[in-house]
This record gives structure tokens, C-alpha cells and sequence, in this order.
């Protein structure tokens, strides 16, 4: 195998960067066997693609460091590299794989700037660089790339928490070397808004989604729902408690009159309730100018406040910090907000989120995070109680829960159970409703 014929191989979606550099380990794992530097032998080559595809985190380990240096000792400069080339490689297989389900996913997945791509690559890069917090905001705030070299111990635990390297690792290898036909799941998810069809321009471009979408529990990754945008259903507090009053398991997003983009996810269902509620998987997020996850610190359990109505409480929507001072605050008077924090929120150890600790927004959205499949069961079940208690199906009037079903290949299991319209060409079907 020379380095022709791997990039032969690998195809027009890897870059000659990471051919180079898994040919240059290819070469070094068999230099004790074989003279000739220009190819490698079949077992030379096969050995060096179990060790890309285990997941065993030394393994990963003696990978990612040859990948970086052809030293095997890389500087933080160097890894800094192979990890935005990587993370172009991963995306570039993102729009390929999903190309075709590109308006059942995001709309304007186009080629993100070269600046888009380094706040993804520090992003990925910041419990490596940083693991002391009091100087990471100054530091990621500059771009700064520390000049030291790393221990194995200290890569591996880093491959420990960066969630959006080692899946980006993983898809790209697994795609380039394919030993098994089980789909992988995608940090991109499915995109659906029941509103308004598959189209929706949103505050959150596809290098956003999966800074954010990383941080999401797992399981919950798969879909997202447009529950609200103020674009769309109005510039009003009460039009968003309407919206989404109930749900869990939700991302917010606001961007404020000064640019910056931030938010927060939280796993507790919007209820009107005087008290904190929430878990540990909270989180709040900037995504311009910088991209930065902040989670929970474990101080105190202020993870999210939803109050309105009660005058002895603040009315609006909160998440960390504490009353009067919350981290992200949104007021019931739509527009106005707060981030607090001197220097940190003892919640989430997030700075101020918004350009100045007092702002004013216009546009706001709110996303419902899910698992398909269980999104699947639950309306299963509601559409069989309907066709059992003789009202219409859930899935007629719901285009985007019937989407979701010829997307992964399921049919309605309520159709053998729904009896026969006499009206219709063939009596023995229903008549599809005109949409």
C-alpha cells in the first residue's frame, strides 16, 4: 500500500493533511518489519487500522499522537492542527452523508469560514489546554495556543471529556474504514418544524449545532424541534410560555441587540414554579463570538427558574447564579435580560454571557432535544388510543410525526387497526387527507 493508493482509497472527502498523516503512521508502526518508507505491507496496514478504529483510550492515545507529530511527542500547536483537520474532515462527510435528508435536517449547510472552524477546534481543545479554569476565559478569549507538549495521562484524559473530538475521531475513521454496516449516530440531528415545513433559517448554524449537540445527553441528540421563534410566532413572553409550556429537555437561544449568541439546555419541564429546578446535565453555552460550554459545578442546584404570576418572586425565565442575580435571566417583559456573573457563576462558572451584564434581545428560539425512537413509541401509543377511542389519527394532522416514519422506515402500526372508509377508490384503505 503506498500513499497514492490509500488516498485512492479514502476517496475526495479526506484531504491530502490526513492522508499523510495516517500514511506517516502506517510507516512508523511498520518500521521494524520493512525497509521501504514509500509502502506499507497488508499486515502492517491492517494492524494500523484496528488501532484507528478501537476505542480503547491508549490505544487512541499512541493514534492521535502520531497523527500529530511524526515524533510522536506533538506540541499543543500541532495537535491544535490535526484537530481542525480533522474536524474539517468530519464535516465535509456530514454533508456528504446527509446531502440527501438536507431538508429534513438543517437548511444553508454550506462550507463553514475558516474562523468558524477555529472556535470548533478550541472548543474541542479547552479541558487539554486549559484544565484550570481561572485562566481560560483569557486565554480561549484570545486564541491562545499554550506552547508546551502533553503526557499520555493528560491525553487521555482529555480524550475522556472531549465528546466533539473523539466522535469526530470516530465517524471519520469509521467512515474512511468501514468494518461494520451498524449506522452511527450523528451530532447532527433531525431537524423538524411543524410549523412551517422543513425550512427554517436559524440562529443556529450547523457548526453552533454541534458545539451544542455534543453537550446534550446522548440519547437525546437525534432530533430537534422548533417549539418557538420569536421571528416567527412573535416578540411575546406570554406566546412563549403558551408555546412550550410543559415541555422538557430544551435548548434556548437568544441573540442579544450587540450580536452575541448564548443560551442555555436544561432538562426541567417549563412549569411555573417560585423554585430551582433542573439537574446536573444543565448547561448554558455561548456560540458567538466565542464557543464555550459551561456546566454545572455542583456548588448549588440552581439550574433553572420559570416564574410568572407571583408578585414576591421575580417574574421571567432563569438558569444559575441565584435570585435577582441569576447567570442568564430573561424577564417576562420580552426583550430584557441579565447575565451576572463576578467573576463566574458559582452554578455553571460561566462569565457574563452577554456583551454587557445588562442587555436587550429581539430574537429568541427554543428547541425540544429528543430520542427518535422513543419520540416514535410515545406517538404510537397516542395515535392506537385514538383509533380505539374512534377519533382521527395523530399522524393525519401531523405532517412532521409522519416524516419521521418513512425517514427511519416505520409505517403507522395503528393502520391494520383503523377500519375501512367506505369513500375511498379502494374501500379498503383510508383516503389520504390532501395536506
Amino acid at each position: 500500500m503506498t500513499e497514492i493508493a490509500l488516498k485512492k482509497h479514502l476517496g475526495k472527502l479526506f484531504p491530502s493533511d490526513i492522508v499523510s498523516r495516517v500514511f506517516r503512521v502506517m510507516v512508523h508502526v511498520g518500521s521494524s518489519q520493512q525497509q521501504d518508507p514509500s509502502a506499507v505491507n497488508e499486515t502492517t496496514f491492517y494492524a494500523v487500522i484496528a488501532k484507528l478504529l478501537s476505542t480503547d483510550p491508549y490505544q487512541q492515545e499512541e493514534m492521535v499522537r502520531g497523527l500529530s507529530s511524526s515524533n510522536h511527542t506533538p506540541s499543543a500547536k500541532q495537535l491544535y492542527q490535526f484537530t481542525e483537520s480533522l474536524l474539517r474532515t468530519f464535516y465535509s462527510i456530514l454533508l456528504h452523508v446527509r446531502h440527501a435528508d438536507v431538508s429534513k435536517v438543517w437548511n444553508k449547510l454550506d462550507q463553514p469560514s475558516d474562523y468558524e472552524f477555529q472556535l470548533l477546534t478550541f472548543l474541542s481543545l479547552t479541558d487539554l489546554f486549559y484544565p484550570d479554569k481561572k485562566s481560560e476565559k483569557e486565554a480561549v478569549s484570545a486564541n491562545k495556543i499554550p506552547e508546551c507538549v502533553y503526557s499520555t495521562q493528560e491525553v487521555v484524559r482529555w480524550l475522556g471529556y472531549s465528546q466533539l473530538f473523539t466522535q469526530a475521531y470516530g465517524a471519520v475513521f469509521k467512515y474512511a474504514f468501514p468494518i461494520s454496516d451498524e449506522p452511527q449516530k450523528s451530532l447532527l440531528p433531525l431537524f423538524v418544524d411543524k410549523s412551517a415545513g422543513c425550512e427554517h433559517l436559524s440562529l443556529l448554524t450547523p457548526m453552533r449545532i454541534l458545539a451544542i449537540n455534543q453537550a446534550i445527553p446522548y440519547k437525546l441528540r437525534e432530533k430537534w424541534t422548533l417549539l418557538f421563534d420569536s421571528r416567527k410566532h412573535g416578540e411575546s413572553f406570554t406566546t412563549l410560555l403558551r408555546r412550550v409550556r410543559g415541555q422538557k429537555n430544551t435548548v434556548l437561544v437568544v441573540r442579544d441587540t450587540d450580536g452575541n449568541v448564548f443560551g442555555g439546555f436544561s432538562t426541567a419541564p417549563w412549569n411555573n414554579n417560585a423554585a430551582f429546578q433542573g439537574s446536573v446535565d444543565n448547561f448554558l453555552f455561548s456560540v458567538a463570538p466565542l464557543q464555550k460550554i459551561y456546566r454545572t459545578t455542583g456548588i448549588n442546584e440552581n439550574y433553572f427558574y420559570l416564574n410568572t404570576g407571583q408578585e414576591t418572586f421575580p417574574n421571567g425565565l432563569g438558569m444559575g447564579g441565584q435570585i435577582n442575580y441569576f447567570a442568564l435571566w430573561l424577564d417576562c417583559e420580552y426583550g430584557q435580560g441579565h447575565s451576572m456573573a463576578k467573576p463566574l457563576s458559582t452554578t455553571y462558572h460561566s462569565p457574563t454571557l452577554s456583551k454587557e451584564p445588562q442587555f436587550r434581545y429581539t430574537d429568541m428560539e427554543v428547541w425540544r432535544v429528543s430520542n427518535i425512537q422513543e419520540d416514535i413509541e410515545e406517538a404510537e401509543a397516542r395515535e392506537g388510543q385514538r383509533v380505539k377511542e374512534g377519533a382521527a389519527s395523530i399522524l393525519d394532522s401531523d405532517a412532521g410525526a409522519t416524516a419521521i416514519l418513512d425517514l427511519i422506515g416505520k409505517g403507522r402500526k395503528s393502520e391494520g387497526l383503523r377500519e375501512s372508509d367506505p369513500t375511498a377508490s379502494n374501500p379498503g384503505e383510508l383516503e389520504a387527507p390532501v395536506l
